[in-house]
């Protein structure tokens, strides 16, 4: 029976012995030995997890808040506050791109996004997705001669040209007071659509 004993007390010293080893050379290593995250590229599961929003998200997100009869847009030399300005004149009430969601959403977006030419995305994107949900007239506000390269000629117009809510485009002149009727429903579009953005 001692003999048994002594051996059963052998084996569980050995095994305890074991189990130390195992603990000290474990926390040995996490101690002794960092890792060099700088050689770890976590940029793809990041990718995965932050995605830059779309343009189809970016409607979800604002149809609440399109107004069912107009839709204001604008062009530089016109601004923000000229086009918020002229929104709140109409009856009912127009939207406008800072009606339709907020500064801190579209920062939020930009920072899901890569950074560089995947952040300059965001605009354009939101862009499209307002004129795709306007409804009724659009309007688009200037103060001077259109760009080519700009935003409206780029992706707001051939959006609105291709949406079946709406009525006609407006242009409203701030140097004149004039309106000019640009585009009516049905009139077949005059620009290429490019939502490859």
């Amino acid at each position: 029976m001692m003999e048994y004993t002594s051996h059963f007390s052998s084996k569980i010293q050995r095994l305890i012995s074991f189990g130390l080893l195992l603990v000290a050379a474990f926390t040995t290593l996490t101690v002794a030995a960092p890792v060099d995250t700088s050689v770890h590229d976590t940029s793809a599961l990041y990718r995965r997890v932050r995605q830059c929003p779309s343009i189809e998200t970016i409607q979800q997100h604002i149809r609440p808040n399109v107004s069912p009869a107009h839709t204001v847009f604008y062009t530089k030399s016109a601004t923000h506050s000229d086009a918020r300005s002229f929104a709140g004149n109409l009856q009912p009430q127009a939207s406008f791109f800072g009606s339709v969601t907020t500064w801190e959403t579209i920062l939020d977006w930009i920072a899901e996004c890569e950074p560089g030419p995947e952040q300059d995305r965001v605009i354009p994107r939101i862009s499209i997705a307002l004129a795709r949900e306007a409804k009724g007239i659009a309007y688009l506000i200037t103060s001077g001669p259109i760009r080519g390269d700009s935003i409206w000629m780029h992706y707001e117009f051939p959006a609105l040209q291709r949406n079946a809510k709406i009525t006609s485009v407006t242009q409203y002149d701030l140097n004149t007071g004039m309106y000019t009727v640009i585009w009516n429903a049905g009139s077949t579009p005059t620009l290429q659509e490019d939502d490859n953005v």
